[in-house]
């Protein structure tokens, strides 16, 4: 079986004699040791590391940069929300406590005709001067600059994520992203679950399927109707194509009578004899 191993920490060591093996600690602060051929060892973006492949510090900017739109968005919101406007008092050299009060005074009258009719009283000793806060944060282009540096990174597109995608990019991301992965991991398996002498007769996992993902109905049904005839799918494997469960007795081929060899089509068809050379051949393959 297939043990995942989940680690906060790992070491490489080179074993007397050759060979390699991980030394990993886990969340709970456990030590284990791992032969290197008996892992199977994923890892992208090969570059400075022998045994695993690099982290995510190249989208960690743009993360920051997502935060950081976001939280200046918050903050101006906030901002806006908090500061009306400026009460100015035509009265010279008031003292600080005697501001303060009226602005007291000044924001209980404005609290109440915000519910009793919306009209603020002034006298002939104030000024009142509202203030249009504007929000101050990355525009629409910015952010989707940054969300894209993101996608990019990740090789997925927006419109997957959302699943809105058509199906020329849903093939796309497929070939791109997911392909790629499943050919990694069938190396993978291939090297740790067989042995030298195996892996030269030819044994091999192979990790198959999801070829159509991303394709519509119309495409997938139009797959069936055009090679029903070849026998290049099973019943199942059509079944499976458009969400139904496999049936029994459907993992045969069926082909259609109405294709044979080139070689032997009047044979076939006028019941025509074998001329020798066909009848050679015949003798041959027995």
């Amino acid at each position: 079986m297939i043990i995942p191993v989940d680690y906060s920490h790992y070491q490489m060591f080179e074993l007397d004699g050759g060979g390699y093996c991980f030394k990993v600690l886990t969340y709970e602060g456990k030590e284990y040791y791992f032969d290197i051929e008996d892992c199977v060892v994923l890892r992208k973006f090969y570059n400075t590391k022998d045994a695993s492949g690099d982290g995510n510090e190249p989208i960690y900017q743009a993360l920051a940069m997502s935060k950081a739109s976001d939280d200046g968005f918050i903050e101006s919101l906030r901002t806006a929300n908090k500061i009306r406007g400026i009460i100015k008092h035509k009265v010279a050299m008031l003292d600080k406590d005697d501001v303060k009060k009226s602005q007291e005074e000044f924001a209980a009258r404005f609290m109440d005709a915000a519910e009793n009719g919306g009209v603020v009283g002034f006298d002939s000793s104030e000024d009142y001067i509202p203030i249009n806060s504007q929000q101050y944060s990355a525009n629409n282009d910015q952010m989707k600059t940054i969300a894209n540096r993101i996608y990019t990174f990740l090789r997925t597109p927006e419109a997957v994520v959302q699943g809105t995608y058509s199906e020329t990019i849903g093939m796309a991301w497929y070939e791109g992203k997911i392909e790629p992965i499943w050919q990694m991991f069938s190396e993978a398996l291939t090297n740790a679950f067989f042995t030298k002498r195996e892996k030269e007769v030819g044994n091999r996992m192979i990790i198959s399927g999801g070829v159509v993902m991303g394709t519509s109905y119309q495409t997938r049904l139009a797959l069936i109707r055009d090679t029903k005839e070849l026998g290049i799918l099973t019943t199942n494997e059509q079944r499976e194509l458009i969400g139904f469960g496999p049936i029994e007795g459907g993992d045969k081929r069926q082909v259609s009578l109405n294709y044979v060899d080139a070689d032997k089509q009047n044979e076939y068809q006028l019941g025509a004899e074998p001329t020798a050379e066909d009848q050679e051949d015949k003798d041959g393959q027995k």
